[in-house]
């Protein structure tokens, strides 16, 4: 009776620790998403040097919190942070501080800086990020469903605050080829791009199909793709209820797809971007993929900002 009643305690002491040290990486991990303006997943593009700027140059390959577009570049300023967990090859995760007149900062030195972690017990398809901060606990790890966790949450904030445009998406991939094949560097256009109108389509198409070149598989490497394969169900009547938005995304692998989630009425447009996991490898060729929204016109915002997040899965 004796062992039986230690054996009690014992697993009710277990399970108060458990119970304890799970609300406590909660409770540490909801205290780093209020504090941080940005967290972000990057790969270092340059590293610090002896330069007194103490900066390191990131691209952003993903977003959880925050507005950085797709696929940008921060330029990090960590003058009290000695930058070695940088100088590793890797996929970082970041909680950061940021503002239109302050360069990007750590939130701190203790829990900003994670590196991407698949150990042993780690499959291709269950990642963590371990964190490597400068003066930080090196067994406290942030499981990547908690990130999706907190981006679904955000967006469900999102939507709370801000309505939604009705919309259908149409993502069209009109071909795939070798990167020489594409010839839109001198674009005269700013994507997103808002069309109103016929005319206003109709000046689109020219110039789309005088700066972008297709490869459609024939065997023509510089076959125009035919505006009217895309853009010939749209008529007057189409434009007396709806508008078009139109963006387009240039990727290293057709593997990699898209989903619109929003669009609001302040413009705001939340992308998935569906990459290619860790450990897994994606077609070889290069595609374009051009992604048309109809949108009820009961609001037109004057201002469209795109704000992407690249899931694994």
């Amino acid at each position: 009776m004796r062992k039986f009643a230690i054996s009690i305690v014992l697993l009710f002491v277990l399970v108060v620790l458990t119970t304890c040290s799970e609300a406590e990486y909660v409770s540490r991990l909801d205290q780093l998403a209020n504090e941080a303006t940005d967290i972000v997943r990057v790969h270092v593009q340059s590293r610090q040097t002896d330069d007194p700027s103490y900066i390191t140059r990131l691209m952003v390959r993903g977003t959880y919190k925050g507005n950085y577009r797709y696929r940008d570049v921060i330029e990090l300023y960590h003058p009290d942070y000695n930058g070695n967990a940088f100088r590793e090859r890797g996929i970082f995760l970041l909680f950061l501080r940021s503002s239109e007149d302050a360069p990007t900062e750590l939130i701190n030195h203790d829990y900003s800086v994670f590196i991407l972690y698949m150990g042993p017990t780690f499959s291709y398809d269950h990642f963590i990020f371990k964190n490597t901060s400068q003066q930080g606990d090196s067994e406290f790890v942030i499981d990547y469903q908690d990130l999706l966790a907190l981006w679904d949450y955000q967006m469900q904030t999102v939507l709370d605050e801000y309505a939604s445009l009705d919309f259908i998406a149409r993502i069209e991939h009109p071909g795939s080829s070798p990167w020489w094949y594409f010839h839109h560097d001198d674009e005269p256009l700013e994507y997103p791009v808002a069309i109103k109108s016929m005319d206003e389509l109709i000046a689109y198409k020219e110039i789309y199909s005088t700066y972008v070149l297709w490869w459609t598989g024939g065997t023509d490497p510089t076959t125009i793709y035919r505006n009217e394969t895309i853009f010939g169900i749209y008529t007057e009547a189409f434009f007396e209820e709806r508008f078009l938005v139109i963006f387009k995304f240039i990727e290293p692998s057709g593997s990699i797809g898209h989903r619109v989630d929003a669009i609001l009425e302040n413009g705001d447009i939340y992308v998935a971007r569906l990459d290619i996991r860790p450990g897994h490898l994606g077609t070889m060729d290069l595609g374009e993929w051009l992604i048309i929204l109809e949108v009820e016109n009961s609001i037109i915002p004057e201002h469209l900002n795109l704000i992407v997040m690249d899931r694994w899965f």
